[in-house]
């Protein structure tokens, strides 16, 4: 067996089906207002299907007058809550 394909348990005791990691990106998939709409949802859910162990959204600001670049996800408060609830349940 490959080191790659063994499950690997967490210090808070879940455990990975693997060792495959996807690490941050930035998508700028965000929509007009910063918020996450369909295409950031299907992309995340392909990457799901792909098999990783463990994924690591993009870059997320909690500024939206401080974007690293334009389309960048903003997280300020609860108006994005759905969308964000539907990219969550994408993975």
């Amino acid at each position: 067996m490959n080191t790659l394909d063994t499950p690997l348990t967490l210090p808070n005791g879940q455990i990975l089906p693997n060792r495959l990691m996807k690490s941050a990106l930035s998508e700028a998939l965000g929509n007009k207002n910063n918020a996450p709409d369909e295409r950031l949802g299907r992309l995340y859910s392909t990457w799901s299907r792909g098999g990783y162990g463990f994924m690591i959204t993009g870059n997320v600001m909690v500024d939206r007058t401080q974007l690293g670049e334009p389309g960048n996800i903003v997280i300020e408060d609860e108006r994005d809550l759905d969308a964000l609830s539907r990219w969550a349940k994408s993975v």
